[in-house]
């Protein structure tokens, strides 16, 4: 069987539909998955990218921030990447 049009099934699956805005307040895990999501091909930042992506946003509040995809049940390599700007245009 081959597959012409594969269609994602997450809502946050591009950057004009990001999950948010997320409230950073010290202690938040936000939850979520790449399974179904589609390839972002966002360049090259010191690291390649290299599978499926899903976006999510927040409005900081000048404190400093911590993010990352650590978690004892993921099997594989995780990779991160963090924009900043108003919209998907930068």
């Amino acid at each position: 069987m081959i597959v012409d049009n594969v269609v994602s099934q997450q809502a946050n699956d591009a950057c004009s539909s990001a999950r948010g805005p997320l409230i950073p307040n010290g202690k938040s895990i936000i939850q979520g998955t790449t399974f179904d999501a589609s390839f972002d091909d966002v360049g090259f930042c010191g690291t390649t990218n290299s599978g499926p992506g899903v976006w999510f946003f927040f409005v900081g509040t000048g404190e400093r921030l911590t993010a990352d995809t650590c978690d004892s049940r993921t099997n594989f390599d995780t990779k991160i990447s963090i924009f900043s700007g108003f919209d998907c245009s930068g």
